[in-house]
């Protein structure tokens, strides 16, 4: 290596020794190359894959599955917010590209070496349906049709050599398998099912492999009988109540789904939204109603009437008195809008008047004063108008009437800012200077006590 100017890494380098038995320690050999000296390993690392010395694969099995679980980690938490979909992709492209890789190597092993696998396959199913770590995790794995382990390391092995036997494997497979042809008649030589040889350990767990396929794929299927195997009926029965609870919830997932956006509809609309369309929907109605009664010859109004009973009757009477309720003094100015409104109501227009007026400005419109009828922002109108004598007659009467009505009330008492608040209301103030009114002189020594704090 000195002479081409090369040099051992000895950090790449690992001496890796297999023997035949598992209980023989491993042989005290060591290998010397250019002055470096390498030992043997338990075990080494090549293409990704953790060879040990007796193939037990059990610490590639322990690396695969320990990367493994800190993926699922991760997707388990994004996983409340992602699709069934995004989250099935997700976890095939990530946990199944490791399960896969150079799995060809793990057939044979027995299913004990293989469960930590078959726990991050679990794993990962029950992660994409959101479900316990108590839920049984092999009808998962079916409904996502995923194989078990040593199912999936049968299939790719079986996969190769169907491959390598059809010409469609690359020559560095297909020249490790080929077709037994025996040299004399067989009792199996009308069997179309090829003998494979072999000539490498793994290629004749492979062979094996294949021809215990087409040995199962040749047999013809027994027919079911009534005396099925309790277990299986167990398994079909959960099978079909998982299938029945899935439709139900992809079903709830849709309904949930177009209740959500009804809703985000209905948060679009105006707040007033529901009684405007109600108003609407009821409008068209009566004009419905009004054209049939119109084709018909009938009065509208005194059909509506016959269909309206005497409770609803009396209820719209009851509301139409308590249109304008008097809700009580709450302040001055309220008080004074209500009179102000009330005596606005009073009024009732005079329109012979009001056409008389019409009719003597309409004279001076193309004038100078053409704004009299019609006043502007800039139209000067005080002093020009004359009230007529009823006019007057009729406000000097209001007039007299509110000093009537005033005269009935008793005295206002002036409001003390100063005076301790004792009361809740109007009314229990009244009551309460009522009280000390009558009763104050009888109380005043135990009011001064309690101030004092010496009450007994």
């Amino acid at each position: 290596m000195s002479s081409l100017y090369l040099k051992l890494n000895l950090s790449k380098t690992e001496l890796l020794v297999f023997s035949p038995s598992t209980n023989l320690p491993l042989p005290d050999i060591a290998i010397s190359v250019c002055g470096s000296t390498i030992t043997p390993k338990q075990h080494a690392r090549c293409l990704g894959v953790i060879l040990d010395s007796d193939l037990s694969f059990t610490p590639h099995i322990r690396s695969l599955a320990r990367s493994s679980y800190l993926h699922l980690k991760n997707i388990s938490r994004i996983r409340p917010f992602l699709t069934f979909d995004s989250a099935k992709t997700l976890t095939v492209s990530l946990i199944h590209s490791r399960l896969d890789y150079c799995n060809s190597l793990l057939i044979g092993l027995p299913l004990t070496k293989l469960s930590p696998l078959q726990s991050v396959l679990n794993a990962a199913a029950r992660i994409i349906f959101l479900t316990n770590r108590y839920t049984d995790a092999s009808t998962l794995c079916q409904s996502l049709h995923w194989l078990p382990i040593h199912s999936r390391i049968q299939y790719k092995t079986t996969t190769l050599i169907h491959k390598a036997l059809h010409g469609s494997a690359p020559p560095y497979i297909s020249s490790l398998v080929s077709v037994y042809h025996p040299t004399r008649a067989l009792r199996s030589a009308d069997d179309l099912r090829p003998l494979l040889m072999h000539p490498m350990i793994l290629f004749a767990l492979a062979a094996a492999a294949w021809h215990w396929l087409l040995q199962s794929s040749s047999e013809d299927e027994e027919p079911t009988t009534s005396a099925e195997d309790p277990a299986a009926q167990k398994r079909e029965e959960r099978l079909r109540k998982f299938r029945e609870l899935h439709l139900k919830r992809n079903e709830a997932r849709k309904l949930n789904h177009q209740e959500v956006v009804e809703e985000d509809k209905r948060q679009k609309l105006p707040s007033n939204w529901e009684a405007r369309k109600a108003r609407l929907e009821w409008e068209l109605k009566e004009e419905e109603r009004k054209k049939e009664c119109a084709a018909n010859g009938v009065d509208y109004e005194r059909a509506k009437l016959l269909e309206i009973s005497a409770d609803d009757a009396e209820r719209w009477e009851r509301k139409k008195r308590k249109r304008n309720p008097d809700m009580g003094f709450s302040d001055y100015a309220a008080a004074q809008l209500r009179q102000y409104q009330r005596l606005t109501r009073q009024i009732k227009p005079d329109m012979e008047e009001y056409e008389r007026e019409r009719e003597t400005v309409s004279v001076h419109i193309h004038q100078q004063n053409s704004d009299l009828f019609y006043p502007t922002s800039n139209s000067l109108y005080h002093g020009t108008h004359v009230p007529s004598k009823d006019g007057v007659d009729r406000m000097v009467t209001d007039l007299e009437k509110q000093i009537a009505k005033r005269e009935k009330y008793s005295r206002r008492r002036a409001y003390n800012d100063d005076a301790d608040i004792d009361y809740i209301n109007e009314r229990n103030a009244k009551f309460n200077k009522k009280a000390e009114r009558f009763y104050g002189k009888y109380t005043a020594e135990i009011k001064q006590n309690l101030e004092r704090g010496t009450a007994v």
